[in-house]
């Protein structure tokens, strides 16, 4: 994964926005691929959002693909179109290839992608009822709960039909300023829309609406062509119709056919469906970036809003702050409560679950139940284990909590018995070292305006010090004792905005 995508996608600090490759390896010809793709991330850049091009090189799915990737890809011989059924064998077998719809929804949405832009999306093939040629896009986005913004449906394609099958796997499809579905080359099909939005913010709020209400399949939202940017809708269709009798004679099936129709279509009309075919997809880049920035602006001021609304509610509140570890806990106990476990010797049979842990990390969590807003600071791995920490505190501030990329997060690896009393606990919390006076120092802040100071036993001897040493600046006396103590910071009676510390033995919270 591109780092600036894994940033956003982390911070949601912009939206991310998908591309599929198909464009590229067989959608035009070198180098005017290339030249597109570049151009389409350069507006949805431009519309404040950051593009994410997806893609497969020597058997490793790149998301977020850098320039000479692409160009890469371009240039790569014998690229395979990779669908959602034969991801897994491009993968295996180490090929190359460009990602349709299907596949670019599966993968955007497995990495927290809640935007896709392409050209238009395949559909029921004419005479699809008697073929049962019916594109896996469709299926895929009624499973793909993401907003997907498009010129319609190829009008290669039996547009009713594709609507149907639409409307059957509960899709959402909207129609941005035409009461007409959108047919790709073309700004109207001649066939009503389920929905009409007469604006972009029409569209900010219906996605709204779909997220508040986790409906677990996805938006189209259609954008057509503008009228001057389209292709003649008589010389198109008479193309069409030409290139289809073609591949009735010449028995072409599966899909192999839209490629060939499209490359027929763009001969016949001498290059004028090409020029339509980049034109909408850049207009689909732009309309698609400027709603995404829209949503994440209006949703960014709402929690503004509410984080305002919170601290006028307790505005001379201070908040508690909590240093220590956050660990990923694997946890094993017998499956068959009769089984004994044993020490040595063959694998036991077990129920294995993964939770969120950590002393700290714990503490931080049930104070943030308690609304009582919690600055916690820690230290995870940029890794799998530290994005499953990271989802599980949505909701607290996070700006104490600093990801390194060379670490690993840290794991602890308990085995029950089966009475459920522990039999075995290992931990590997070598990143907990990080959590350093270095670390700290750079929340000094928060540290001399907490409520209340709450700190993991677990942390380096010179952390506990730096932060006892920095209490101590601001009171008299203060007791220090070993390691496996809490600190805990609370005002002073009849001293105004000055803490002191009171040491107390850790037992259990």
């Amino acid at each position: 994964m591109d780092e600036e995508v894994e940033e956003a996608l982390r911070d949601r600090s912009a939206p991310v926005i998908a591309l599929e490759s198909t464009i590229i390896t067989h959608g035009m010809p070198y180098p005017k691929n290339v030249e597109t793709a570049l151009e389409v991330e350069s507006i949805i850049r431009a519309g404040g959002s950051i593009p994410a091009t997806i893609g497969i090189l020597n058997g490793k799915i790149n998301i977020g693909m850098k320039q000479e990737q692409i160009n890469e890809l371009a240039r790569t011989e014998n690229c395979l179109k990779v669908s959602r059924h034969n991801l897994a064998e491009v993968v295996s077998k180490q090929c190359s290839g460009g990602t349709t719809v299907a596949a670019t929804m599966l993968l955007a949405h497995k990495c927290g992608m809640e935007y896709f832009v392409t050209g238009g999306i395949g559909g029921v093939h004419r005479m699809g009822e008697v073929t049962m040629d019916v594109s896996c896009d469709l299926r895929q986005l009624g499973r793909t709960s993401l907003t997907l913004v498009c010129a319609g449906v190829k009008s290669i394609l039996d547009i009713p039909k594709t609507l149907e099958y639409l409307e059957t796997e509960g899709v959402t499809v909207a129609t941005l300023g035409s009461y007409d579905f959108p047919a790709f080359f073309t700004p109207s099909s001649g066939i009503k829309s389920p929905i009409h939005l007469f604006n972009q913010l029409e569209a900010v709020s219906l996605i709204e609406a779909h997220r508040k209400l986790d409906i677990d399949s996805g938006i189209l939202l259609a954008v057509p062509i503008p009228q001057h940017l389209a292709a003649s809708a008589v010389e198109i269709q008479d193309a069409i119709e030409m290139a289809l009798k073609e591949v009735s004679e010449k028995k072409i099936t599966g899909k192999d056919v839209t490629p060939y129709v499209l490359e027929r279509v763009n001969k016949q009309t001498q290059g004028r469906s090409l020029d339509a075919n980049i034109s909408l997809i850049k207009h689909n880049a732009m309309v698609g970036s400027m709603v995404a920035r829209k949503y994440h602006d209006l949703h960014e001021r709402k929690e503004n809003e509410k984080e305002e609304q919170k601290q006028q509610a307790m505005p001379n509140r201070r908040r508690p702050v909590v240093v220590g570890g956050a660990n990923l806990d694997v946890i094993a106990k017998p499956r068959d409560s009769s089984n004994e476990i044993m020490k040595f010797g063959p694998s036991n049979k077990a129920v294995i679950n993964m939770y969120s842990g950590g002393v700290g990390r714990n503490i931080a969590e049930n104070l943030m139940k308690l609304e009582t807003n919690p600055f916690f600071i820690s230290a995870i791995g940029s890794d799998t284990a530290g994005d499953f920490i990271i989802n599980q505190l949505k909701s607290m501030d996070l700006n104490g909590m600093k990801r390194f990329g060379n670490e690993k997060t840290a794991v602890y690896n308990g085995t029950l018995n089966r009475e459920g009393e522990l039999y075995l606990g290992m931990v590997d919390d070598h990143i907990h070292e990080k959590i350093n006076p270095e670390l700290l120092k750079s929340h000094e802040d928060e540290l001399r305006d907490a409520a209340i100071i709450c700190i993991d036993g677990n942390l380096p001897h010179e952390s506990i010090k730096f932060i006892s040493d920095s209490c101590a600046r601001l009171v008299q006396n203060i007791t220090i004792s070993t390691t496996g103590s809490v600190i805990w910071m609370d005002e002073v009676q009849g001293v105004k905005n000055r803490p002191e510390t009171i040491l107390i033995t850790f037992v259990a919270l």
